[in-house]
């Protein structure tokens, strides 16, 4: 049964639509905020056998789809366990025999525990756009859910057939007021950590040593050696140089006759490009990474300390731009305003008073008490993708305050009445299940810490970002009781040889090209500075800034022609700018250029959980 729709004023594409009409629906939206793997419409993964070697099947209309099997540990020669992997390709323009094929892009979402599939299904035609160089290089672009996520089998999961009981712990979480609800919030939150640690140890076993991200690397390395085979059998000409075959049979990986990997690696998928580039160097042919994750800080010490650096500041600038647009514009802004800090002061002042004087929302027989937590998490969700939430999120807040808090409900219950959970049965594997698994497997073991270091852990964070430091803290406190580390556990060294002085004729054991960093100016959650320190690690890398605010450039979805040139050349040529430079913003978030129209050829006005990237258990992520 679906729930029922309030009957109050909705907001579609900035202007008021009285009335409780259907929701225009969109598939999840951002490249850069990764995508459960339920956004993707409806495909029966189970219809393909897992093979050792490609074999596509039509899927989700135009699109391929092949189940590949790989081994489950790649250390261990003598085992004969294996994964099966959800691979998705969109062919190239063309086809694999024109002359303007350039080959296969791979790409990775983020998260971790982003699905490839859900992502490329929304995203394809935003990377053909932004890659292809028209009428003279087009690519095929594929993409895959890493081990143990999605429709890549088996799958993490810490609630199986126990769907109450994953939305029992989701309740608590949000009952107790999150990480900053009060002084017994954090041993609260530790308790909740060490029965879900205890929990994803008892349902999932040794597969959680298994699904860090040095074996998702191999496993990349793995799919661009099979695409390469797969060509090569349907090809009507050559794609694979015959002096490649020994090469790989001698498992020599860094041969310039063997293929190599074009990537394009969004937030913590910037992670994963990071491993692959410098545990494979010889075989990077082009990788850009956007929205760049200080990969030091995720693998070694206390972790995930850096992210939030531009979060208050990003806050600081929405409020002035709500100020700047007026009323007409901003539905927060008001006449007595002398500056957004007025605004700010207003809204943080309601929103602190929900601890004093509970607000209630209902839609239908569901009712909720709001708590500071609920506003703040969609809150900082919409500094993800200003240009698409900006206006919505001051006309959402705006309404909570003059007391209807509908909108905000459709933010954070996003799995509706808890009778559907009940109806449901079984749990389906949670994005955050995987994420722990790999975040805590890869960074160093934080278990047996007591109250005390994560007061000081939390004390940091909100140092950082009075707005963000709670919930990042939450991420890593699901490591507080993971003690299943990745049995193949890279640290580094980051860095690559210089790469090759003639791209079209790569040397052995060098990159082909350099590797090429996107960054927006002001990122919620992987901030410039993490960028311009991760660039230094590669010789030859460039770095390209957008005049924007956002998670990601990509995610942005209105690139202009100066960065979209600079990507097709590097695709094309190989060609990086030099040293760093930087690109213009395409619009302002509060101007009218910035209507949304969607990357997707399906697209349509986005739902409201559609908009702030808030899917089904979707933790905040990279």
């Amino acid at each position: 049964m679906v729930a029922d729709r309030p009957t109050t004023t909705r907001l579609w594409d900035g202007g008021r639509v009285d009335g409780a009409g259907a929701e225009p629906s969109l598939p999840a939206l951002a490249v850069a905020a990764a995508v459960s793997a339920t956004a993707a419409p409806n495909f029966d993964w189970a219809s393909i056998t897992p093979s050792a070697d490609l074999e596509y099947h039509d899927c989700y209309g135009s699109y391929k789809c092949a189940r590949l099997s790989l081994p489950l540990d790649w250390l261990d020669e003598t085992s004969n366990e294996t994964i099966a992997l959800a691979i998705i390709k969109s062919d190239a323009v063309g086809g694999i025999d024109a002359p303007t094929y350039a080959g296969p892009v791979l790409s990775n979402p983020g998260g971790p525990g982003g699905s490839g599939v859900a992502a490329l299904l929304e995203s394809d035609a935003l990377q053909r756009e932004m890659v292809d160089t028209p009428g003279k290089k087009h690519f095929e672009y594929v993409s895959f859910d890493p081990r143990g996520i999605g429709f890549s089998t088996p799958q993490v999961n810490c609630y199986p057939n126990s769907s109450l009981a994953l939305r029992a712990v989701g309740l608590q979480v949000r009952g107790s007021g999150g990480l900053n609800g009060g002084h017994a919030s954090l041993p609260f939150g530790l308790g909740l950590a060490e029965i879900t640690g205890a929990r994803c140890a008892k349902h999932n076993g040794d597969l959680l040593k298994y699904v860090g991200t040095a074996s998702v690397a191999r496993d990349m390395l793995a799919i661009v050696d099979k695409i390469d085979a797969y060509n090569k059998r349907y090809s009507k000409k050559p794609t694979l140089d015959a002096r490649a075959e020994p090469e790989r049979r001698n498992g020599n990986s860094n041969s310039s006759a063997l293929p190599r990997l074009q990537y394009l690696g969004f937030s913590y998928g910037t992670v994963l490009g990071n491993y692959f580039a410098s545990m494979y160097p010889g075989r990077v042919g082009r990788v850009l990474l956007d929205g760049i994750v200080d990969i030091d800080d995720y693998t070694t010490g206390d972790g995930w300390l850096s992210n939030t650096a531009d979060t208050d500041k990003m806050a600081d600038m929405f409020f002035g731009g709500c100020h700047k647009a007026g009323q007409n514009v901003c539905a927060l802004a008001r006449k007595t305003d002398r500056s957004g800090a007025d605004i700010s002061k207003r809204v943080w002042a309601w929103a602190k008073s929900l601890d004093e004087n509970p607000s209630f929302v209902s839609k239908g027989d569901d009712t909720l008490v709001l708590r500071p937590n609920d506003f703040q998490f969609p809150f900082i969700s919409a500094l993800y993708i200003p240009i698409m939430t900006f206006k919505y999120a001051a006309t959402i807040i705006d309404y909570a305050m003059q007391g209807n808090a509908t909108g905000l409900y459709d933010l954070i219950a996003t799995e509706g009445p808890i009778e559907n959970t009940c109806k449901s049965g079984n749990a389906s594997p949670g994005p955050k299940d995987a994420q722990s698994a790999i975040l805590c497997g890869d960074g160093e073991d934080i278990t047996g810490r007591n109250a005390s270091f994560w007061r000081g852990y939390l004390d940091r964070q909100l140092a950082q970002s009075s707005l963000a430091g709670a919930r990042w803290t939450e991420i890593r406190l699901s490591c507080s009781n993971w003690t299943a580390k990745a049995k193949w556990n890279f640290k580094g060294p980051f860095t690559a040889p210089e790469p090759s002085k003639n791209c079209s004729a790569p040397e052995s054991g060098r990159p082909a090209a350099p590797l090429f960093f996107l960054s927006n100016r002001y990122d919620p959650v992987t901030p410039l500075r993490g960028a311009r320190k991760v660039v230094k690690k590669y010789p030859g890398a460039g770095l390209l800034i957008q005049e924007t605010m956002g998670h990601t450039v990509f995610s942005a979805r209105a690139a202009t022609d100066c960065t979209k040139n600079a990507v097709r050349r590097y695709f094309a040529d190989g060609v990086v700018p030099s040293g760093e430079t930087t690109c213009e913003a395409a619009c302002d978030p509060w101007g009218p250029a910035c209507n949304y129209t969607g990357s997707s050829t399906t697209a349509a006005a986005p739902s409201l959980g559609e908009r702030f990237g808030l899917g089904e258990q979707f933790p905040l992520q990279l």
